[in-house]
This record gives C-alpha cells, sequence and structure tokens, in this order.
C-alpha cells in the first residue's frame, strides 16, 4: 500500500513531498510487542549490564531503529520512506483510506549516523498540530 501527501510540519519542511510504502509482514508482529526489557545488554557472563551515572546505576539498552525508514531525494523537495507492520494494521489502514475524506499522517523519526529511521507512523482523520 502507498500513501502520499504534502508535509504542513515543521516549517523547514512545510510543502515537501512524501510517499510512504507499507509493508504487511506477519512475522513483525513479535517485535511490535517487545517490552522494554528485552532489549537490556547483556555482559559475558548473561547478567544485565548498568552504566554508573553520579550516585546512580542505569540500564545499558540497545533500542532497535525503527519500524522503516526514509529518505530525501536529491535535488527535490520529496522523502521516501517505508514501513514493515502486521497485516491487521495494513487493513485497518486501508478501511481508513477507503472511507475517510482528508486524513492525516503523524510521522516519528529518528536519525542514526547518516539514516534516517521511522519510529512511528500514524495514519489518523484528526490533524496533529492542533491536538
Amino acid at each position: 500500500m502507498e500513501i502520499s501527501g504534502i508535509c504542513t510540519y515543521p516549517e523547514n519542511r512545510e510543502g515537501d513531498k512524501y510517499l510512504f510504502t507499507v509493508y504487511g509482514d506477519q512475522s513483525d508482529e513479535g517485535d511490535l510487542n517487545a517490552r522494554l526489557k528485552e532489549f537490556h545488554i547483556k555482559d559475558k557472563n548473561g547478567d544485565p549490564k548498568y552504566r554508573k551515572s553520579r550516585d546512580h546505576y542505569l540500564p545499558v539498552y540497545e533500542i532497535p531503529k525503527g519500524i522503516g525508514f526514509i529518505q530525501k531525494e536529491r535535488g527535490v523537495n520529496s522523502w521516501n520512506g517505508c514501513i514493515w507492520v502486521p497485516n491487521q494494521t495494513v487493513a485497518m489502514m486501508l478501511t481508513l483510506l477507503d472511507k475517510m475524506g482528508a486524513l492525516f499522517v503523524e510521522l516519528h523519526e529518528r536519525r542514526i549516523a547518516r539514516n534516517r529511521w521511522i519510529n512511528s507512523l500514524s495514519l489518523q482523520t484528526t490533524d496533529p498540530a492542533y491536538e
């Protein structure tokens, strides 16, 4: 499924075109239901790692990069991205696209090195700027 639209926020991307390809993948469903403790890094003995910050010990996590990626096309104000979500999520998105008028996409991305990863993408009927 493909979702396209025009960016309204932030101001430095206002007017940019976006194209998202959404793939259904049943094998990813378990990853989306993962708990934080599953990402706690273990040492060579299998014990959870901690780092000291002032007087406290904080757990060390290896956080997943994201559910997809996004990249800007060179020379134009256009972005392409793709995400992998459970088949049920794709079915719900298709229902919204079929039944509703104007829809909005809220995107949360994170940059790691030179790559931009999509942490979340939501399809909704209300403008996220006014929530």
